[in-house]
């Protein structure tokens, strides 16, 4: 499901400083991300979590080596490269 960025998740990419107008849920209804919730920016890829304070941060080394196994985060990045492949034939 995709829904419009709100106020829990219109932060900063910490890696591009993309400010995202729309988010993608994984199994969750509303759109506010808990602390821990990964976050994969569309514009750069980067990937981010959640902090305690709501903010999106740059992931940990132990977080990094998590989403290797994750295949959640897995299929997000497989669409991230092939909506950014699509958007550079475009271009």
């Amino acid at each position: 499901m995709i829904a419009p960025a709100t106020q829990e998740t219109r932060h900063r990419c910490p890696h591009c400083h993309n400010v995202p107008e729309c988010v993608t849920l994984f199994g969750r209804a509303e759109a506010v991300p808990e602390p821990g919730d990964a976050s994969l920016c569309f514009e750069c890829g980067g990937l981010s979590f959640y902090g305690d304070d709501g903010v999106r941060r740059l992931p940990t080394k132990a977080e990094c080596e998590d989403a290797r196994h994750d295949a959640r985060i897995g299929k997000a990045y497989a669409i991230y490269l092939l909506l950014r492949a699509r958007r550079l034939r475009l271009n």
